[in-house]
């Protein structure tokens, strides 16, 4: 069995291709990985996200809406370290899930969640430059995103996709994660934030945090980075 797998997929399939590497694979398996996607993320359309392959003996390809997989298998004397920190902090606006379902974020506050998510952008301090309000939303998400409070010490962040009929949120993952138990409702949910100028000192910290938690000495690394600004 690989050491390690990278993933890229189209957006909306995530719980899905885990659960199919989690037939073949063991529980322990590490998976690293990303949804690939534009700024508009058409719900409604295939083909809107591509993955490229390859390799430089069997050559390239891009395909569209596929689940792509990379294994990769360590020297027995390699030592891997692995490290998840985020560059956003939570602003002042928290909220109570008062009704979800799967990915989708129903109520805030017993209000409609995208009325409540407007609010919260609008009321946030922002300069005139960054336009937030007229941005689309996967910009808005990505500058602001969300996050469930799973328990007091953390905070589990969520990327807004797209916005239902009924004025819900869908986002990118499930609202509670399946070994949490019970369901979304009476959840906190918190806006978060990151200016661009806050970015480049977190991941310099993200980097030095990472580094003092390898108990060997550190040859190379690699950065995998989400994150959007105008």
């Amino acid at each position: 069995e690989a050491d390690l797998l990278f993933t890229f997929m189209p957006p909306g399939s995530e719980e899905l291709a885990l659960s199919g590497i989690g037939d073949v694979c063991s529980n322990e398996m590490p998976i690293w990985g990303g949804s690939t996607a534009d700024n508009v993320l058409r719900s409604d359309q295939g083909g809107q996200s591509w993955q490229l392959h390859g390799s430089k003996e069997t050559g390239w390809a891009a395909t569209p809406d596929n689940f792509t997989v990379a294994a990769l298998c360590l020297n027995v004397d390699a030592n891997v370290h692995w490290c998840m920190a985020k560059c956003y902090g939570p602003k002042k606006f928290t909220g109570t899930v008062t009704r979800a379902s799967g990915r989708i974020i129903h109520e805030i506050d017993k209000s409609p969640a995208e009325e409540v998510y407007k609010e919260w952008i609008h009321a946030s301090d922002v300069s005139e430059e960054d336009d937030v309000q007229n941005l689309p939303l996967a910009k808005q998400s990505a500058r602001f995103p969300l996050a469930i409070e799973e328990d007091v010490a953390a905070l589990r962040m969520l990327h807004v996709r797209s916005v239902t009929p009924s004025k819900g949120l869908e986002c990118f993952s499930n609202i509670i994660c399946d070994d949490i138990g019970g369901g979304a409702e009476g959840l906190k949910v918190h806006l978060l934030d990151c200016k661009p100028s806050d970015l480049f000192g977190t991941v310099a910290g993200s980097l030095r945090k990472a580094m003092s938690l390898a108990n060997f000495e550190v040859k190379g690394c690699l950065l995998e980075l989400c994150v959007v600004f105008t």
